[in-house]
């Protein structure tokens, strides 16, 4: 079985590196799809503790919180 892409007829190599590719291109597009969808999330979250205790008070819990990040918790 030989397989075709746009015209080509591909060698079992080149095949397995398409598929490859592909695998890597759809992963990377789905990372990164879900790394805009956390940061929404927290973007989110932010507004609404704005809303909620104001923005001094949120600046200081983003900062905590960044500390945090920062040591590894």
């Amino acid at each position: 079985m030989t397989d075709k892409f746009m015209g080509f007829t591909l060698t079992t190599d080149e095949s397995e590196a398409l598929l490859d590719c592909l695998i890597k291109i759809r992963e990377k597009k789905r990372q990164e799809e879900l790394r805009q969808s956390c940061k929404d999330g927290i973007s989110s979250q932010i507004k609404k503790a704005i809303d909620t205790i104001g923005l001094d008070e949120t600046k200081r819990i983003v900062r905590e919180l960044n500390r945090e990040l920062r040591m590894g918790s």
